[in-house]
């Protein structure tokens, strides 16, 4: 046997030394083993891509989470990992053998991308659990992967590729206990996946092959752990929506008896026949107001969302009606408003009611104030100051029926981006409800 050897291709990672290493064996042997290390990887990136279609398909068609989005990227990385690995014997296989200049390039390919797994693992347990403070854990995991980029076992590349899967998954076992702690839907299974994978991948149970097979046993684990906690917080979502819209039309029905009501109708009738003898062109605008409150609301009842300009029109028919009914002047100044905004049905025209029944107005004159403004995360918020004095009646319980259908509203329109808060100022009682950006 001859050996030319020459270091034209030289391209090898350490520049000061390079081993290479020479034996005799079977060549038939030598091509099975080759036929044999390459399932393992290849399994694993058809694996990866079909996971990541799966999560790709669920974040544009079911959900928009992006949990899911990053755990197609997750897998998609995960895929070509594998196919990294894998590329040594499927090129002796299919193409013409990798040569030793070729070798270096892989082996840092592959190191990068374990480093980019490194970063999009924990991101998937940070968003999909929502633990506060992601910076400071994206700096440990930082600070880990670049120690791992240090470490070595064996002198070779395989012992930064086995450090950097261990301080990934050393940092999602934290993250998914402080969510079991947290008590958040699908952590403990997150927290087993993990620990699983920091028991199994160590040197003992993986010689040098890139963590094969270890590695693809955690990763179907950890994405399965992945998506059955999305999974089990999108059926805890649906539930509370449905019991949202449950709630909802309940008040609905409440908001209609309430305004449907013999007292309110017979108050109004009354009014209306002391009109017709003393105001007969009076008494012709408070039957047109009333027939437009009744029409406005039967029509808006059944909707989810309606311009906050019909919903302004609601409002200002009824002040009419009640100013023809007590004699007094109720107006509604509305400030930097936008009417094509959406919101639910009747919801300022039951704080106007809330108004009207827990208030008191001594003078001939009376107006309600509603403001628009922006929040700081970019949604709106909403500023309704109800005027007169707060009537002390210890009978009464907090939390009535048009709160109750206000907030039910809000939370079948806007699930968990809205807040409410009331207090009474010196001019009456302000309530601002917060509308949170999607």
């Amino acid at each position: 046997m001859a050996f030319r050897i020459s270091s034209f291709h030289y391209n090898f990672i350490d520049s000061q030394s390079f081993s290479m290493p020479f034996s005799t064996l079977n060549y038939d042997r030598r091509n099975a083993e080759y036929d044999r290390q390459v399932i393992v990887p290849m399994i694993g990136m058809g694996c990866a891509l079909v996971f990541a279609v799966i999560c790709v398909v669920l974040f544009w068609l079911v959900d928009r989470r992006r949990p899911l989005l990053y755990c197609g990227f997750f897998c998609l990385a995960v895929a070509v990992y594998n196919l990294l690995v894998g590329w040594r014997y499927l090129s002796w296989l299919v193409f013409k053998p990798e040569t030793y200049d070729q070798l270096a390039p892989r082996y840092m390919a592959i190191m990068s991308v374990m480093t980019l797994i490194g970063w999009l693992l924990p991101m998937m347990f940070l968003e999909q659990f929502a633990i506060p403070r992601k910076r400071w854990w994206l700096a440990a995991q930082g600070a880990l992967l670049a120690a791992a980029w240090r470490a070595t076992w064996g002198g070779s590349t395989y012992g930064n590729v086995l450090w950097q899967c261990r301080a990934i998954l050393a940092v999602s076992a934290v993250a998914a206990a402080w969510a079991v702690w947290r008590r958040r839907t699908g952590a403990r299974l997150a927290l087993a996946a993990a620990l699983i994978g920091l028991a199994t991948v160590h040197p003992a149970s993986n010689p040098p092959q890139f963590l094969a097979p270890t590695f693809l046993l955690t990763f179907c684990l950890l994405v399965t752990a992945l998506l059955t906690a999305i999974g089990l917080q999108v059926q805890a979502a649906r539930r509370a929506a449905r019991a949202a819209e449950l709630t909802a039309a309940r008040m609905e029905i409440e908001l209609l008896k309430k305004n449907l009501q013999p007292h309110f109708l017979l108050n109004t009738l009354t009014a209306l026949s002391e009109v017709i003898e003393q105001n007969p062109s009076g008494a012709v605008r408070l039957v047109n107001d009333l027939a437009d409150e009744f029409r406005s609301l039967s029509r808006m009842s059944a909707e989810k969302l309606i311009p906050l300009g019909q919903e302004l029109d609601l409002c200002r028919a009824h002040l009419r009606v009640m100013s023809l009914r007590t004699g007094r002047t109720w107006t509604l100044e509305a400030e930097n408003i936008d009417p094509t905004a959406l919101v639910p049905p009747a919801l300022f025209l039951t704080l106007i009611e809330n108004g009207f029944a827990h208030q008191r107005v001594a003078t001939p004159a009376a107006m309600f104030v509603l403001r628009e403004g922006d929040s700081a995360d970019g949604g709106r918020n909403y500023t309704f100051v109800s005027p007169g004095e707060v009537r002390d009646d210890p009978s009464r319980t907090p939390g009535g029926t048009g709160l109750r259908y206000v907030k039910a509203r809000l939370e079948e329109s806007f699930p968990g981006r809205w807040g409410f808060r009331s207090c009474q100022t010196a001019t009456g009682w302000e309530t601002v409800i917060e509308i949170l950006a999607a």
